[in-house]
């Protein structure tokens, strides 16, 4: 009751301290939503950048075997060139196998589940497969044409599903907005 008797200064400077109060409050769990929304998009963006970048290693490291495969059959008559180029195609093998694993991992979604195994499997194959064209080559005195036909078009089918992986990673960057 006593408010009632207060003077009206008084419970307009009450009313307006309350009103600031709660506003003030309102403003504080305000900017504390949207600062959690902001630190939550950035990190899915983050995520999503990184699965792309090591996507596109995937690509360029893929590009750099096959490469290395042609410069054995074209520099590998030299015991040191062909040692070289095959000790580096093995390297992006191995370098090949360590950008699988990372995009597994970050793969929280498992939208790329099927298309890395098989790519895995294709890329295992592969490996395989250039591994007995380098027989080829080196048991026949070293006959460029020999080995690149029985390994002709391999990589093809790797390199579409990397294609793919670009894709599902694009599609995903896309959908965050």
């Amino acid at each position: 009751m006593q408010w009632i008797k207060s003077s009206l200064k008084r419970q307009v400077f009450s009313l307006l301290a309350v009103s600031m109060v709660v506003l003030g409050i309102l403003i504080f769990a305000a900017e504390n939503h949207i600062v959690s929304k902001g630190l939550f998009y950035r990190d899915k963006i983050h995520d999503v950048f990184e699965m792309n970048v090591l996507s596109s290693e995937l690509q360029v490291a893929f590009k750099t075997q096959v490469q290395e495969w042609k410069n054995v059959l074209i520099r590998g008559r030299s015991k040191s060139d062909r040692e070289k180029y095959w000790g580096k195609f093995l390297a992006q093998e191995t370098k090949i196998q360590g950008i699988v694993t990372k995009l597994r991992e970050g793969d929280s979604r498992n939208a790329l589940g099927s298309v890395l195994d098989d790519f895995k499997g294709k890329h295992d194959l592969l490996g395989r497969e250039y591994r007995k064209g380098y027989r080829i080559y080196t048991d026949n005195n070293f006959s460029y044409s020999r080995a690149d036909r029985a390994v002709r078009g391999i990589d093809r089918t790797p390199g579409e599903l990397i294609g793919s992986i670009n894709e599902i990673l694009l599609k995903q960057m896309v959908d965050l907005e």
